[in-house]
């Protein structure tokens, strides 16, 4: 499989994206007031702002932008996991040498985590099939 490059996106097109993939979740696109109307509570942009920002994130391809009518229409060119995989995949390998042991530790250990936030840990490594009351993996390979 070819290595996943990441695809650098600053905290502001972060947070744009985001609203991207949750205005387009049924049709697969959307118009920058609808990115616009699906931006996190607390982001004052302007929709002029936000317009000029996906306009960038078009020429960076990282989006796509189709017309329909007057309106243009935005797409995400990557899903939102794929994004998210990759970003995480590149700050293993750069800060961590590709070990992910390290950087799940410093992420517990670093933040207070909510029961919540235990109980979905917990739920993961079951699934992947790590025994987290052994602190071992129940496939018989390597501890991830």
């Amino acid at each position: 499989m070819p290595p996943l490059i990441p695809i650098r996106l600053s905290a502001a097109d972060w947070r744009l994206m985001r609203a991207l993939w949750a205005s387009s979740a049924c049709e697969g696109r959307a118009t920058a007031r609808q990115v616009l109307d699906a931006l996190e509570p607390g982001t004052e942009w302007a929709y002029t702002t936000v317009k000029t920002m996906l306009d960038r994130l078009v020429e960076k391809r990282h989006v796509t932008r189709s017309k329909r009518g007057l309106a243009a229409h935005y797409r995400a060119r990557l899903s939102r996991e794929d994004a998210e995989r990759r970003e995480v995949k590149a700050l293993s390998e750069g800060v961590f040498g590709g070990r992910r042991a390290p950087l799940v530790h410093y992420l517990v250990e670093s933040e207070r985590l909510s029961e919540r936030d235990r109980a979905e840990l917990r739920r993961l490594l079951a699934q992947a099939g790590i025994d987290t009351e052994a602190g071992g993996d129940t496939q018989g390979g390597a501890t991830r």
